[in-house]
């Protein structure tokens, strides 16, 4: 079981370094681009490992004291868009469903309205209540854009986004601009 959650302003140098040390790695991209400038406003969510419970409406327990989260995706602006990016998976734990979750997870709150309220709870079993968020996730919000490698295009396309423009070549692998906006997120997940 793991919990997902937006992530603390103290929390963001450690996930930073370790979304930059996936992207290096793995893909090749320069640490330097793994950044999120201040200015831009980021709202960063994690998904973290659960210590297993028997009992169904158990807390979740982190694992570790400090645990880094196994999946990220943050949100931001630019050129006055919102962006989402840096959305990473710990490669033992690709393949569950967790990259799916934590970009599902991140777009609720992204998209949700002044009205709604209470708590966000996501398919992987934990959520946290509905503080209001920073610029980056203001309630008028009602498209995101990407651009994504393959894995990413294929779970924004499931909840409801498209594609919105050619792929490109970048650093070695395959980009793909893709948006999605809030009524289409909104019409695939209520039909879920």
């Amino acid at each position: 079981m793991y919990e997902i959650r937006r992530l603390s302003k103290e929390e963001i140098p450690a996930v930073t370094a370790k979304v930059n040390d996936i992207f290096f790695s793995e893909q090749g991209i320069p640490c330097e681009l793994g950044l999120i400038a201040e200015e831009k406003d980021p709202v960063w969510w994690g998904a973290f490992l659960c210590a297993e419970s028997e009992a169904e409406d158990a807390e979740c327990v982190l694992q570790g004291a400090h645990s880094l989260p196994i999946a990220t995706t943050a949100v931001y602006m630019e050129d006055g868009v919102q962006h989402m990016g840096r959305i990473t998976v710990d490669k033992e734990m690709r393949g569950r469903g967790i990259g799916t979750e934590i970009v599902k997870y991140a777009l609720t709150e992204l998209f949700r309205t002044e009205e709604q309220s209470g708590d966000i709870v996501s398919e992987a079993g934990a959520g946290h209540g509905s503080s209001k968020l920073q610029k980056a996730t203001d309630a008028s919000v009602s498209e995101v854009r990407l651009d994504a490698r393959p894995a990413t295009v294929h779970i924004i396309l499931n909840l409801g986004g498209e594609i919105a423009g050619s792929e490109y070549e970048f650093y070695g692998g395959i980009c793909t601009p893709v948006k999605i906006t809030k009524e289409k997120f909104l019409l695939q997940t209520e039909n879920k």
